[in-house]
């Protein structure tokens, strides 16, 4: 079975990953765009795992749904986030501007959805 987790290059996301590779039913596919909040470097040795990493931007509507034409995922788990903590007490001004945030963390629900109906009509949210 094929899992799609979007941020899995975060920490919460790298223990997730983690936890579907103990069970070799499972090919984990993590999708990351690499931004600030993200560390590569938290996902060497998973290679030797069912495990494929996909850098990428889940508000590419294009992108996400070649992703799903190419692939069917049993499971999606959005982890993926524009982390503003930081950035509000630096600057609270900036970030209550900041289009990043509202892309990011709602827009992807429009990308992922279309994607994944394309090919799979019986897709649930869960």
């Amino acid at each position: 079975m094929n899992v799609l987790i979007k941020g899995g290059a975060g920490f919460i996301g790298l223990q997730i990953i983690k936890h579907f590779l103990t069970d070799s039913r499972y090919h984990v596919y993590n999708l990351d765009k690499l931004t600030y909040a993200s560390n590569i470097d938290s996902l060497a040795g998973l290679e030797s795992y069912k495990y494929t990493f996909i850098q990428g931007d889940i508000t590419d509507s294009a992108f996400v749904e070649t992703l799903f034409e190419n692939q069917t995922f049993k499971h999606v788990i959005h982890l993926a986030a524009e982390s503003q903590v930081d950035r509000s007490i630096e600057d609270p001004f900036v970030f209550a501007k900041t289009i990043d945030w509202y892309v990011t963390n709602d827009v992807w629900i429009e990308t992922i959805l279309n994607g994944s109906n394309r090919k799979n009509d019986s897709f649930k949210i869960k």
